[in-house]
C-alpha cells in the first residue's frame, strides 16, 4: 500500500480519495491520483524552496474538494438504537490506480448520523466492513492484501475516531459529551470496531474523522470523509 504517515494533518486525508469505486461521472471527471510518499529524503537535485500557492490552485481546490468529500460519503441517516448503541458502518475497500500502479484504501461513511434522546446515555460503535472494489460484495478479512497485513482503526482515545469538533455540557471544555473511545472486536476481528460514549446531556453537532490504517510492516492511512454527529431531542 502507499505510505501516508500517521502524522499527516487530518484535513489532508480527504485529498487521498481519488479512485473511489462509487464516484459519480462528475466526480470522476475531477478525480485526483493518490499521492505517493517517499520512505527517504528526495534527491539532492530537488528544488529546496517552497513554491507559492497560486490563485489558480486555490480555485482548483475549491472546485474539487467538495466532490471528494461527497465521493467518500453515503447519505446521512437517523440512528435506530439497539440496546442504547448506535451502529455505524464504514465500508472499506482496497484498489490500485490503473495508470500508476499505486495501491490505496478508502473508507466510505454516512455523511451524518442523527442520534435522538437527550439526557440518556448512549454509545456509538463504528464497524468496518471490507468489500470488493469490483463487485461491492463483502469480503472476509483474510482477503486484505498483501497476505498477513491488516486494516483497522488506529488506536484508542481519539486515535481511531478523531473528534474534530465535540459537544460540551454547558459549553464546558472539561465536560465533553463524546468521550472514552476504544477499539473493539467486530465480527471476531480485532480493531475493526470502535466504541465511544455519548453522554447526550446536550444537543449539538460534532464532527469526526475515522482514522483507518492499513498495516503491512508499518501503518499507512486510508482515505476517509469527515462526517457529523447530531445530538437532538
Amino acid at each position: 500500500m502507499s505510505r501516508f504517515p500517521i502524522a499527516i494533518g487530518a484535513s489532508l486525508v480527504v485529498s487521498l480519495l481519488g479512485g473511489c469505486a462509487t464516484q459519480t461521472a462528475e466526480t470522476s471527471a475531477v478525480q485526483a491520483k493518490p499521492i505517493a510518499t517517499r520512505d527517504g529524503p528526495p534527491p539532492a537535485t530537488t528544488l529546496k524552496e517552497q513554491g507559492a500557492v497560486t490563485l489558480e490552485r486555490i480555485q482548483q481546490v475549491q472546485k474539487t474538494y467538495p466532490l471528494y468529500r461527497t465521493a467518500a460519503s453515503t447519505p446521512g441517516f437517523e440512528c435506530k438504537l439497539v440496546n442504547d448503541v448506535c451502529h455505524v458502518t464504514v465500508t472499506v475497500f482496497q484498489a490500485t490506480d490503473g495508470s500508476t500502479g499505486l495501491k490505496y484504501c478508502i473508507g466510505i461513511a454516512p455523511e451524518f448520523v442523527i442520534i435522538k434522546g437527550k439526557t440518556k446515555f448512549k454509545q456509538i460503535q463504528w464497524e468496518l466492513q471490507l468489500v470488493s472494489a469490483q463487485t461491492n460484495q463483502p469480503l472476509p478479512w483474510t482477503d486484505v492484501t498483501p497476505a498477513g497485513s491488516t486494516l483497522g482503526f488506529l488506536g484508542d482515545d481519539e486515535h481511531g475516531i478523531l473528534l474534530m469538533k465535540n459537544i460540551y455540557e454547558g459549553g464546558n471544555p472539561n465536560k465533553p459529551q463524546l468521550k472514552d473511545g476504544k477499539r473493539v472486536k467486530w465480527n471476531g476481528v480485532d480493531n475493526t470496531g470502535y466504541l465511544i460514549s455519548n453522554l447526550h446531556k446536550e444537543n449539538g453537532t460534532a464532527t469526526y474523522l475515522p482514522i483507518i490504517v492499513h498495516t503491512d510492516g508499518k501503518p499507512a492511512l486510508c482515505g476517509s470523509p469527515d462526517p457529523a454527529i447530531y445530538n437532538v431531542d
